[in-house]
């Protein structure tokens, strides 16, 4: 049986009843967080709590469970469902108000969920990703650096994706520059040069995407924040997108350009140590290979 922790009582899953006047469902007023979970243990928690934290400020959303509570609850949901080695921890908040469009009031109401996943460390895909542009373009409107639970502009992208029988598409900001895909962060690799899209051009501010950085800057390698231009992305050597769940995906096509992997296996290999470097720094003692 599956369950959950909808504000702090543990539950199973279909036992939680929410209101129809709930505000996320009704207008999405709410946002979410997607943790990895290898070994056991929650992976980048205070990342993913500032980017939360940030998120709710900027709606207004009054939030005022701790650290420690959350990560309580979270240990004691992995254990209920028997998690030891890789999840999907997924934390939603939404405004908890009476009112229609003009809430009467900022309090939250959560969910706490977790999936388990048939892997526990990142891998890289065998088979390379079939992606095309989406004809949608993200602008300022759509919030870009808040992952809200109004995802109706990804939910249209990736829908084009599948009806187009493509594994993704690339989306263009109101410029025709790629800040992103469906769900992930764009990184290339031209000569011996990595770029991404600046957060100043639209993406949203991934998790994985600093990760990723922060593993790039500890092989000496800089990551150069730009606003891309398509053509940049078609004359790349390679191709790859970034989430905090998947890890490295690599891109065998976009468009009629063809890419190899070559930087992306290796970066998967040091995410994965640096991953687990991260867990045995914040205790995890009892982490083994």
């Amino acid at each position: 049986m599956a369950y959950v922790f909808h504000n702090g009582m543990l539950m199973p899953r279909d036992q939680v009843r929410l209101d129809p006047q709930n505000r996320s469902f009704r207008y999405g007023d709410g946002v979410f967080e997607s943790i990895r979970v290898m070994y056991g243990q929650l992976l980048f928690l205070r990342r993913h709590l500032d980017r939360l934290s940030y998120s709710l400020r900027r709606l207004g959303i009054q939030f005022l469970l701790e650290e420690q509570q959350l990560l309580q609850m979270a240990q004691q949901l992995l254990e209920v469902h028997d998690v030891t080695g890789g999840a999907r921890l997924r934390l939603t908040v939404w405004r908890d108000a009476s009112g229609r469009f003009t809430p009467d009031e900022d309090r939250s109401s959560f969910l706490l969920e977790v999936e388990k996943l048939a892997t526990n460390e990142f891998f890289i895909n065998s088979n390379g990703l079939r992606i095309g542009e989406a004809s949608l373009r993200k602008t300022p409107l759509f919030l870009p650096d808040i992952k809200s639970t109004n995802s109706l502009f990804y939910v249209l992208c990736g829908r084009e994706a599948r009806v187009k029988q493509l594994d993704d598409v690339l989306i263009l900001n109101s410029a025709g520059m790629p800040v992103e895909s469906t769900n992930s962060n764009i990184f290339i690799l031209k000569g011996d040069r990595i770029l991404t899209p600046s957060l100043s051009s639209g993406c949203l501010p991934g998790i994985m995407r600093q990760v990723m950085m922060d593993v790039l800057q500890a092989q000496d390698q800089l990551v150069e924040e730009v606003d891309l231009p398509l053509e940049e992305v078609l004359q790349a050597d390679e191709l790859f997108l970034t989430n905090s769940i998947l890890g490295i995906r690599w891109v065998s096509s976009f468009q009629k350009k063809r890419y190899f992997r070559k930087k992306s296996p290796v970066l998967t290999e040091q995410l994965n140590q640096y991953c687990l470097d991260s867990l045995t720094a914040a205790g995890g003692d009892s982490i083994r290979k």
